[in-house]
């Protein structure tokens, strides 16, 4: 069973936040020497890595369905919604 799409930019948005809450107040050599927040942020930059591949993975998708209903459609139509962002985007 696939994640919802739409939880991806949270996942990102919330890691960036706990990222700026674990080295509040720490330079980048502080960060560096305690391990254990050190650790929690590299943590939270693999969320955000995996959190933007999968945005990329669903608008390849839906850019190869919008690519075969170009190749389908004639220019003349001009209502076409591509159905792959229905799930994503209010019309």
């Amino acid at each position: 069973m696939s994640r919802n799409f739409k939880l991806y930019p949270d996942d990102i948005l919330n890691s960036i936040k706990k990222i700026e809450r674990y080295k509040k107040g720490m330079n980048r050599e502080q960060l560096i020497a305690d391990e254990l927040t050190f650790d929690a942020v590299i943590y939270n930059l693999q969320i955000i890595g995996e959190a933007v591949k999968h945005i990329f993975l669903e608008i390849r998708k839906c850019q190869m369905s919008l690519n075969t209903i170009d190749n389908v459609y004639s220019e003349k139509s001009t209502k076409l919604t591509p159905t792959c962002f229905d799930n994503y985007i209010k019309w």
